[in-house]
């Protein structure tokens, strides 16, 4: 997939809740979303996840805090279009990475785990307010393309979630460009071992320096 990236600022501004009552919030977003109209996507600083709010609730200016730096996108999401391939982080063995639906509003938080060579990949998806622990197994995924629903699990195979992933790989295995109203995001973690993303290139890429070089055979 080809780079899409646009410089995010830091912001400040107030908004109207739905309750009537004023919030004030940190956020980091592109200078082109803040010029649109309605309904946008940010990054809340505060509570470190995605965030929708109407532009039209804004009381007074929004106003410049600073630049978001590199180390501050290990933390954030990212757009799987800054991503060297998307199906290659997704199989890395260790990825985890949330989908996003910005027509629809949905969105889901994948695990995708190969515990061993040997062995396919183990699916799970974010179904509480932990997000570091609420996951349940979804499925497995055999040959790096075929998703099965798996039998024990508590999620049907028609629920939401289950009929994203299989759509996302499917797609992502026909080598089919995803719709422009569909995100990829990792979360600041190597797909390949887990860690913590900091420096630019991997946070980029999605992998860390020495599991880049495993990936290419160096």
């Amino acid at each position: 997939m080809k780079a899409n990236i646009q410089q995010r600022t830091e912001y400040v501004g107030t908004f109207t809740k739905a309750t009537g009552e004023a919030r004030t919030m940190r956020f980091t977003t592109s200078e082109t979303n803040l010029q649109k109209r309605g309904l946008i996507t940010v990054y809340d600083v505060e509570n470190r996840g995605l965030r929708k709010f109407n532009l039209s609730t804004l009381i007074g200016m929004i106003a410049a805090v600073a630049p978001a730096t590199g180390l501050f996108f290990a933390t954030e999401l990212r757009e799987s279009r800054t991503m060297k391939d998307t199906l290659q982080f997704i199989l890395a063995g260790n990825a985890l990475f949330t989908v996003e639906n910005a027509e629809t509003g949905n969105r889901f938080t994948f695990k995708v785990r190969k515990p061993d060579d040997d062995k396919p990949h183990f699916v799970s998806v974010l179904t509480g307010a932990d997000n570091e622990h609420d996951y349940s197994f979804l499925g497995t995924v055999f040959d790096g393309s075929r998703f099965r629903h798996g039998r024990k699990s508590r999620i049907a195979p028609t629920a939401p979630s289950a009929r994203a992933f299989e759509w996302l790989l499917r797609r992502l295995s026909l080598r089919n460009d995803l719709p422009d109203q569909v995100r990829v995001c990792h979360c600041g973690k190597c797909g390949r071992c887990g860690k913590t993303l900091t420096v630019p290139e991997s946070v980029d890429s999605g992998f860390g320096p020495e599991c880049i070089k495993h990936l290419r055979g160096e």
